[in-house]
């Protein structure tokens, strides 16, 4: 384990890290069923989806291939046992983005890292990038691997798709945690975002340097941003921000989720603020509103990846709220005024 954590730290053994018998092997984990990577792996190497080697592997369900089930053509893993924690991550990353958190829930729970269409090893689907439809396959997911009800994580606009994952079948999720996100449409103009398509296509790693950087910690931490989002196509990253900028409606049905919302905010998203008021104000501005059951915690001293950047304090937030929906001892208390916590 303490080799695996070594190697986390260096980009190209994280995406090494990411195959199904290296992640099981490392962990000491038992087999459990994965998307279908294998079919995209043969086609690179001039192979066919449909040769020997895609074959094998097994469908998101379990079942061999042909299974009369429906099946998500995203790419996913699974890992772990105990009640289900699905993880999202945000735009331009891949499911290594919640790698150390997944080690260390694995141990008490059903952990499962996706890759949103478009990015990792999910294929863009032939209708282009609707979160909505994104949300509806996530919890096909969930239905197929009988994991409902979990709990959804998501980071930034993979926040959002938690939301429309609640959304589209209220039976399989428990509590949705909204890590640095919006709720409202991104208010990015559509000059703006003309102006970075152009960028996009003609420099991509500088393009995507100058969006990623405000929100990162140190230089370090935005190569690894940039190694990974510019493997993902400038028309797919578009696709996201047109869609949360223009068409992104979660905000006019936040207030159907009856499950409990967990919202989780660096200084990013506060301005800086870190009275409890002053949180919850800027959380009500970025459209936390109507919810029956809302929580928030401030993660001190982070920026917009405030897993990678606090990890031992988003750990504990995290299992805390955990804890409280669940029904696991000790997940029960709520913070006193004046705390950097409301859960």
């Amino acid at each position: 384990m303490n080799t695996l954590r070594r190697s986390l730290g260096k980009n190209s053994a994280v995406r090494q890290f990411l195959s199904r018998a290296v992640l099981c092997a490392a962990l000491s984990l038992p087999f459990v069923a994965i998307g279908p990577a294998a079919g995209r792996s043969a086609a690179k190497s001039g192979g066919s989806p449909d040769s020997p080697a895609a074959a094998t592997e097994k469908s998101h369900s379990g079942h061999h291939r042909g299974a009369p089930k429906p099946v998500s053509k995203l790419h996913y893993l699974r890992i772990g046992k105990g009640p289900a924690v699905v993880f999202l991550h945000g735009l331009g990353g891949d499911l290594s983005s919640w790698v150390e958190e997944a080690q260390r829930l694995e141990k008490t729970h059903t952990v499962v890292l996706v890759d949103l269409p478009g990015h990792g090893s999910s294929p863009v689907p032939p209708q282009g990038i609707d979160l909505v439809d994104i949300g509806r396959e996530i919890a096909l997911i969930l239905n197929t691997e009988g994991l409902a009800p979990a709990t959804i994580v998501g980071h930034s606009l993979g926040a959002v798709i938690a939301g429309y994952v609640a959304l589209a079948d209220k039976t399989v999720v428990r509590s949705v945690v909204m890590v640095d996100s919006l709720v409202d449409p991104y208010p990015i103009s559509r000059e703006a975002r003309a102006k970075l398509r152009g960028k996009l296509n003609s420099n991509a790693a500088t393009a995507l340097r100058e969006f990623f950087g405000p929100g990162t910690h140190d230089p370090a931490q935005l190569d690894k941003i940039v190694a990974a989002a510019v493997r993902v196509a400038p028309k797919t990253l578009m696709g996201y921000l047109d869609f949360a900028c223009e068409r992104d409606d979660l905000a006019e049905h936040i207030a159907e989720l009856k499950v409990p919302v967990h919202a989780m905010a660096s200084p990013v998203m506060t301005g800086g603020k870190s009275d409890p008021a002053q949180v919850q104000a800027s959380l009500t501005q970025a459209g936390f509103n109507g919810l029956s059951d809302f929580s928030f915690d401030y993660i001190e001293g982070s920026k917009h990846w405030p897993h990678w950047d606090q990890p031992d304090a988003f750990h504990a937030m995290l299992s805390k709220f955990l804890a409280r929906v669940e029904g696991t001892p000790g997940g029960r208390s709520v913070a006193k005024a004046g705390s950097r916590s409301k859960n």
